[in-house]
């Protein structure tokens, strides 16, 4: 091994090493291998949200895939139509709680979506996501 090879060697194990020590650790309660999360560590839910659900695109393809890597999370969306999904994404959603944003509800939405943009901002910040 050359003298080179050896020195970026060190240096990647030292910064490695830095990194673990620089990373926070939790507080783990007792059990065995501290398994167990205390009381006072809170569980963070996971939600997914996609920006509408009103038809079959490349994005909704890969959020089919994304729903099977988190079973437990609920999903949060502009618009709501699950009639014009695939059968297999609606069979999924059909398992979680789905929240739509008050968009859902204008008729103008079903048609002509495109055209409330300019509310989408407001839209996103009133999903309640906590």
């Amino acid at each position: 091994m050359s003298d080179d090879q050896r020195i970026h060697r060190q240096t990647f194990n030292d910064s490695k090493e830095n990194r673990e020590e620089a990373l926070p650790t939790p507080e783990l309660g007792h059990g065995q291998g501290g398994s167990v999360p205390s009381k006072q560590e809170k569980r963070l839910k996971t939600a997914l949200v996609h920006d509408w659900l009103n038809g079959m695109r490349g994005g909704e393809i890969v959020f089919e895939a994304i729903l099977d890597l988190h079973p437990e999370a609920d999903v949060f969306t502009l618009v709501y139509e699950p009639e014009k999904l695939s059968p297999l994404l609606r069979e999924k959603l059909s398992k979680r709680q789905v929240y739509a944003s008050f968009l859902n509800r204008f008729q103008l939405t079903r048609e002509k979506y495109r055209q409330l943009l300019p509310l989408l901002p407001f839209a996103i910040r009133t999903l309640d996501l906590y």
